[in-house]
């Protein structure tokens, strides 16, 4: 909206020194009627372009919380291979394990297909390489799942390892491009409470204060504790 407001008060600027200026050529006229549509050009991209980095930061948030919620998944899964070796022989747990690897499969070619602002390119190159090394992981997870092998399957927690470890650096690149302010975050911790706690009616200290903190966390690439003291600032400013 502000931007849309600066473009016409550009535009208005242009056509009120036109007016002022009567005798001037039709060339000159011509010339600032090239810039102003230029400069409105210009504004309207700019716009296009923050709604664009925008919808792929929450679409590339969504993937970062599947792939937690995946490796979650895959740890809970190889617990119960290292408790009991045989149980890669039950169709439940192959038939699960499976399903996570063809998840990943297709977040990753989801994201290899994603439209990227200029201005993430970087970024990009960088959450590819993290999908890639989860998507090595998970193939050798299926594989030595349906070969029975428990070898493969815990071979694939070194991608896995590898994986975390290009996150936490993709998450360091996104943070030297786009810092949220704390206004941001707290507005995401105030929603993110709402959501969990329905409003607040179900609020409970001891579980929702961490869930929420952790959820910051990992959505802007900052400590819990940093959330924390963001949001008690905020709270307290109020």
């Amino acid at each position: 909206m502000l931007k849309k407001f600066v473009v016409l008060l550009v535009i208005g600027g242009v056509l009120t020194g036109c007016s002022d200026k009567l005798d001037e050529t039709t060339e000159e006229l011509n010339k600032k009627d090239e810039v102003a549509l230029s400069t409105t050009k210009n504004m309207i991209a700019d716009s296009d372009s923050t709604a664009n980095i925008e919808e792929y930061l929450n679409d590339m948030q969504k993937f970062k919380e599947n792939i937690y919620i995946e490796l979650k998944a895959m740890e809970a899964l190889s617990q119960k291979m290292a408790d009991n070796p045989l149980i890669i022989e039950d169709k439940e747990f192959v038939s699960r394990v499976t399903g996570i690897a063809k998840e990943v499969r297709d977040n990753y070619k989801f994201i290899k297909e994603m439209d990227v602002p200029d201005e993430l390119l970087n970024y990009h190159s960088r959450m590819l390489e993290v999908f890639k090394e989860l998507e090595l992981g998970a193939n050798l997870y299926e594989k030595g799942s349906l070969e029975k092998n428990a070898e493969t399957v815990l071979e694939s927690s070194r991608h896995f390892v590898v994986a975390v470890n290009l996150l936490d650096s993709a998450t360091t690149e996104l943070n030297t491009i786009y810092k949220a302010s704390d206004d941001e975050i707290y507005d995401f911790m105030v929603q993110s409470y709402n959501g969990l706690t329905n409003n607040g009616e179900n609020y409970i200290p001891e579980i929702h204060d961490g869930q929420v903190s952790k959820l910051a966390s990992e959505k802007y690439g900052i400590s819990e504790e940093e959330a924390d003291r963001i949001y008690i600032q905020k709270e307290m400013s109020r």
